[in-house]
């Protein structure tokens, strides 16, 4: 699909008119290209040999439309669809050039909960967030307060008898309508800092993690750092009832926020694509705000299956 260019509100200031890559261009390639495995992303490129670095480019290939591309087309497509391409320590895993941010997550099987580290669940990148590099703020000109969050969720079995890695589920999911505000984390953050602070020892310290207590022994060599590890329910769990079950053998499902979804002009040939797909369906659906239970965000659920035989 051509990447289209649309007018989107980067900060709450600028409005940029921009071309740029987005999560309907990224459904499309996948579905045009069924059938990629885990092993597919993997690139002639050295490379840490993990799954989770394989779902994280088997996603970025499909945002730059690089499925099965050579490497200098793919240098090109990742140039021109990412302004950010992430590192091992800080948040997010990639930046869509003027756009969403995502963050990968890999779990085992539909159960499992999301590890989220040191990083509190995020309905928004803030650029004033620690968590973040510098490089990672100067994007986009640096000119921006805050960025959608795409998580890409994906479910990768443990194969069998050596079989090739494969995607199950793979869920795209806005924070918007996934984590609640920044508040309600950093409210409980904030309680555990204060009582770090009581603790009776000669010095204590404010750092990025909730704390930590120096001088702790009578020659005062030793300290004790204090850090959160946070999970949350994968969306297959926190969207039970929209997503549902499936014995296909591959199904992608996208929640996007309907203030988010008319923003792109590509929507509509993205709805031309999906009614000529049988296995691709786009409905409108309601979800809970993650900030007032009692007020409902009105989305677009995309679904997609597969099956091996198909």
């Amino acid at each position: 699909m051509h990447k289209n260019c649309f007018t989107l509100m980067c900060t709450k200031k600028s409005v940029y008119n921009i071309t740029m890559a987005n999560i309907l261009d990224a459904i499309v390639n996948i579905v045009k290209n069924a059938g990629q495995t885990l092993d597919s992303a993997e690139h002639s490129r050295i490379r840490i040999n993990a799954v989770g670095d394989q779902l994280e480019d088997f996603v970025k290939d499909a945002f730059s439309d690089s499925f099965n591309a050579d490497s200098e087309t793919r240098n090109r497509n990742t140039e021109r669809t990412f302004s950010y391409k992430g590192n091992q320590n800080n948040p997010p895993d990639a930046i869509l050039n003027n756009g969403a941010a995502i963050e990968v997550k890999k779990i085992e099987t539909d159960g499992n909960t999301l590890a989220l580290n040191s990083s509190y669940p995020k309905q928004k990148l803030h650029t004033d967030d620690p968590r973040i590099s510098q490089k990672c703020k100067e994007v986009d000109g640096g000119n921006w307060t805050e960025k959608d969050i795409i998580y890409a969720v994906g479910v990768t079995p443990k194969p069998k008898g050596g079989g090739k890695q494969k995607i199950t589920r793979l869920t795209f999911v806005y924070g918007d309508v996934y984590c609640a505000s920044r508040e309600v984390y950093e409210r409980v953050l904030n309680k555990f800092r204060s009582e770090v602070q009581k603790i009776d020892t000669p010095s204590s310290a404010f750092t990025k993690e909730i704390g930590r207590v120096n001088d702790i022994d009578p020659k005062g060599i030793t300290h004790l750092r204090i850090r959160g590890m946070w999970g949350i329910k994968n969306p297959t769990k926190v969207f039970k009832e929209l997503i549902g079950a499936s014995d296909s053998d591959f199904q992608l499902t996208a929640l996007i926020p309907n203030e988010t979804y008319n923003q792109f002009v590509n929507r509509h040939e993205f709805e031309q694509f999906a009614n000529s797909v049988s296995a691709l369906s786009i409905s409108d659906v309601e979800v809970e705000n993650p900030d007032n239970l009692a007020r409902f965000i009105k989305c677009k659920l995309v679904k997609y299956y597969r099956s091996e035989n198909a």
